[in-house]
């Protein structure tokens, strides 16, 4: 490295998977996707389980990179929660060897949408003093 000069971080930071989640009453939305800092992330995967208050749910994948893995609205039995939706879509998910083409290893992020309100107008890192915060607007929507 030349003197006076640094490297930046996108240089020394390695390809990341991030997974989105949004769980909702009757419903859990998730994506997955390839970033390393100071590069727009890219989407691999879509996935939803729906019809979690009104079985059967129904669930689905769709792979942006390799479409032998995708699953349109199937029907499942075993799912009856966000907790196993959660659990099915990992299990596709770990099936899927397509995305070990493009460096997908382990999830090391995860990230999740709650309703807020309140003090906080855009995104906010969780804290004791924001998690505090948002537990005081619970009765505007009890189930997040």
């Amino acid at each position: 490295m030349a003197p006076n000069t640094l490297e930046t971080p996108s240089a020394m930071s390695p390809t990341r998977l991030i997974l989105s989640v949004n769980a909702g009453s009757s419903s859990i939305k998730l994506c997955l996707y390839s970033a390393s800092f100071g590069s727009t992330p890219l989407s691999l995967v879509k996935s939803s389980v729906s019809g979690l208050t009104s079985p059967p749910a129904k669930f689905s994948y769709l792979n942006n990179v390799n479409k032998a893995h995708n699953v349109e609205d199937r029907e499942s039995g075993e799912v009856t929660d966000q907790s196993s939706a959660l659990g099915l879509f990992l299990r596709h998910l770990g099936q899927d060897e397509s995305l070990k083409e493009h460096g997908a290893g382990e999830i090391e992020l995860v990230v999740h949408r709650i309703v807020h309100g309140g003090l906080f107008h855009e995104a906010v890192v969780l804290s004791q003093e924001t998690i505090r915060e948002i537990e005081h607007l619970t009765d505007l929507a009890p189930l997040y």
